[in-house]
C-alpha cells in the first residue's frame, strides 16, 4: 500500500514512500516529536540512542546554518523512514519560526513536499505537516499567496479522511490562512478545495472559513464588484445557502445575511445570480430575517432555537444588526482618533473603545478586525504611557467580550508579549501580565495554548519564565478536558526547556503540573527523546 495519498493533486511527481499499513493512524494521540516508538524496532539500544542523538543534532542545526538545515530537512522528507520524515518536518518548522525568509526562494518546492506529508497515512507525520503549513501562513503571510490554492486544496481534502485531532489542526491552519493571506487567493483556494466537494464535512469546513473571510473583509468590499471577490463570493453564498447539509446552509445563509444590508446587494444579486434563482435567494434571506426578529422579541424562547434549516443559534439571532454604513462610520471615526497625532486624543480613543465594549459590544465585534488592529498599533507605538493605558484597557475589554475574541487572539497575544512582558518599567510589565491573565481567565484555554507555547519557545528574558508559569497553571485545568492538545503543544516545549540552562524554576513547575495530570504517561512520552532530555526529566521528577 502506498504511504502517501494526495487525492486529486496530480502535479506532484515524487515517488510515494512505502509503509506497513498496520501502522496507519497508530499514533494519532501522541505528541509531535522527532522520533516516536516503533513496535517493530529491533536495533540494539546503543544504536537507537546514537541515531536519535544524530536526528536531534540535525534539528538544532537551523540555529547556526539555516540554509544548509533547510536542504537537509527537505532531503529527509524523501526518505522512507517516518522518524526521519518527522525530523525533517521539525527542521522546516523551526526555520519557519526563526528564519522565515530563508524559505521564500524554494517556497513552491517546500509546499509540494509538505502537501505529500499532509496526506501521509501516518497521523503523527500528517499533524506535524499541517501545523507547519499553519505556521508558514502566519510567518510568511502574503508571500504564501501563490501557494494558497494548492495548500488549501490539500488541507481540505485531508478533512474528509482525517480523525478529529487532525481536523482540529487543519481548522487552525486554515484560520491562519484566512487571517494572513490575500482575500482573492484565499477565496480561490476555498472554492477549489471544498465548495463542491462530495463530503459535507469538507464543504462545512470550507464554508466556515469563507464566512470568516467575508466578515473580515467587510460587505462593502465583498459587493464592490472587485475582480476575484464579488463574482465568486455571492454565487457561492447563494449555493451554500441551499446546500443539502444543514451545517453548510448555516454558513451560506449567514453570509447572505451579512451582505444583505449593503445598498449594492440587490444590484450584485441581479448581476451574478441567474434570474430563476433570485426569488429563492430573496425568500431565504427574508425568512432568516423574520426568524431573527422573532427570536429577538421572544426572551423565553429555547436557547437552542435556530434559523430553519440553517442552525443559527439564538445568541446570533439576538445580536443587534448594524448596517454597512453604521459600521463604516464607526470604523472611520475610530481609526482617525486612534491614529491621531494628539496624545490626548489617542488616550480618549482607547477609553472610548472600552465604553463601546460595555454599551454596544455587538458593534465592536462587528468591526473586530479594524478595532483590534488599531489596539495592536497602540501597543506597538513608542509612547509608553499609551502602551500602559492600552494594556490596562484590555483588562477591562476582555471580560466583556470573552470568547468573541478568539479570531483576534493570534494578533493580540504577540503584541502584548513581544513588546511589554519583558519591560523594565514595572507598570507596563504588570499591565501586560494582567492582560494575559485576563485572557487565560475568560477565554477557552485550548484556544490560547498554541500561541502561548510558540511565544514561550521564542522569547528570552523574564517573559519566557512568566509564560512557562502560566502554561503550568493552564495545564492543570485543561488536561482532563483536552489531553491530546496539551500533549501536542506543551510537550515539545518541555523537551526543549529541559535541556536548557535557563528558567529552571518555571520549567520545574511545568513538569510538576504535567506529571500531576499525566502520571506515568509523561515518562512514556519522553522515552523516544534524547538521552539528555530523559535524564533531565528524571532529575526533575525525583525532586517532587
Amino acid at each position: 500500500m502506498s504511504h502517501k495519498r494526495v487525492g486529486c493533486i496530480t502535479s506532484i511527481k515524487r515517488p510515494p514512500k512505502r509503509i506497513d499499513p498496520s501502522h496507519q493512524e497508530a499514533n494519532s494521540s501522541l505528541p509531535h516529536s522527532p522520533s516516536l516508538p516503533h513496535s517493530s524496532d529491533k536495533q540494539p539500544m546503543a544504536n537507537v540512542s546514537k541515531r536519535k542523538t544524530h536526528l536531534k543534532q540535525l534539528e538544532l542545526q537551523h540555529i547556526t546554518n539555516p540554509r544548509k538545515a533547510l536542504a537537509q530537512g527537505l532531503e529527509l522528507l524523501t526518505l522512507e523512514d517516518w522518524e526521519k520524515t518527522i525530523t525533517g518536518l521539525n527542521i522546516i518548522s523551526s526555520i519557519v519560526q526563526s528564519h522565515p525568509d530563508i524559505l521564500v526562494p524554494r517556497l513552491h518546492d517546500i509546499c509540494l513536499a509538505l502537501i505529500l506529508e499532509v496526506m501521509n497515512l501516518r497521523s503523527c507525520v500528517s499533524r506535524v505537516a499541517v501545523s507547519t503549513l499553519g505556521m508558514m501562513y502566519t510567518q510568511l503571510q502574503k508571500k504564501m499567496d501563490p501557494e494558497v490554492e494548492l495548500t488549501a486544496v490539500a488541507l481540505l481534502q485531508k478533512v474528509g479522511i482525517a480523525n478529529e485531532f487532525i481536523r482540529q489542526d487543519i481548522d487552525a491552519a486554515l484560520d491562519s490562512m484566512v487571517q494572513n493571506c490575500t482575500a482573492t487567493y484565499v477565496i480561490k483556494g476555498l472554492l477549489a478545495g471544498g465548495m463542491r466537494h462530495l463530503n459535507s464535512m469538507v464543504r462545512k469546513c470550507a464554508s466556515q472559513r469563507l464566512l470568516n473571510l467575508a466578515e473580515r473583509t467587510d460587505a462593502a468590499r465583498l459587493l464592490s464588484d472587485t475582480r476575484g471577490i464579488t463574482e465568486y463570493i455571492l454565487p457561492t453564498a447563494a449555493r451554500l445557502a441551499q446546500d443539502p447539509s444543514q451545517e453548510v446552509r448555516h454558513f451560506g445563509r449567514r453570509m447572505l445575511l451579512f451582505m444583505e444590508p449593503h445598498p449594492d446587494f440587490e444590484k450584485m444579486l441581479r448581476k451574478y445570480i441567474p434570474a430563476k434563482d433570485i426569488p429563492e435567494i430573496r425568500d431565504i434571506v427574508k425568512r432568516a430575517q423574520e426568524f431573527a426578529k422573532t427570536q429577538a422579541s421572544s426572551p423565553t424562547s429555547d436557547n437552542k432555537s435556530a434559523l430553519p434549516g440553517c442552525g443559527i443559534n439564538q445568541a446570533v439571532a439576538k445580536a443587534k444588526q448594524y448596517s454597512v454604513a453604521q459600521k463604516e462610520e464607526y470604523i472611520e471615526a475610530m481609526k482617525v482618533q486612534m491614529a491621531s497625532k494628539d496624545f490626548q486624543q489617542r488616550i480618549e480613543a482607547v477609553e472610548k473603545i472600552v465604553e463601546d465594549c460595555k454599551e454596544k459590544p455587538d458593534l465592536v465585534m462587528a468591526c473586530k478586525f479594524p478595532v483590534f488592529d488599531a489596539i495592536v498599533a497602540r501597543l506597538q507605538e513608542s509612547n509608553r504611557k499609551i502602551n500602559q493605558l492600552t494594556l490596562e484597557a484590555l483588562q477591562a475589554v476582555i471580560p466583556l467580550l470573552k470568547d468573541s475574541l478568539v479570531q483576534v487572539v493570534n494578533i493580540l497575544v504577540p503584541a502584548i508579549v513581544d513588546n511589554h512582558l519583558n519591560s523594565k518599567i514595572s507598570g507596563i510589565h504588570n499591565a501586560a501580565d494582567g492582560a494575559l491573565n485576563s485572557l487565560i481567565q475568560h477565554l477557552d484555554n485550548a484556544l490560547l495554548l498554541e500561541v502561548l507555547c510558540t511565544k514561550a519557545h521564542l522569547l528570552n528574558g523574564k517573559a519566557k519564565g512568566h509564560l512557562i508559569d502560566k502554561l503550568a497553571g493552564m495545564v492543570t485545568g485543561l488536561y482532563s478536558r483536552k489531553p491530546q492538545i496539551v500533549e501536542q503543544k506543551v510537550l515539545p516545549l518541555l523537551w526543549k526547556l529541559l535541556v536548557s540552562s535557563h528558567n529552571r524554576v518555571p520549567t520545574t513547575s511545568l513538569c510538576q503540573a504535567l506529571y500531576s495530570q499525566m502520571g506515568q504517561r509523561l515518562r512514556d512520552c519522553v522515552a523516544p527523546q534524547s538521552i539528555d532530555v530523559n535524564k533531565a526529566l528524571n532529575q526533575v521528577l525525583r525532586t517532587f
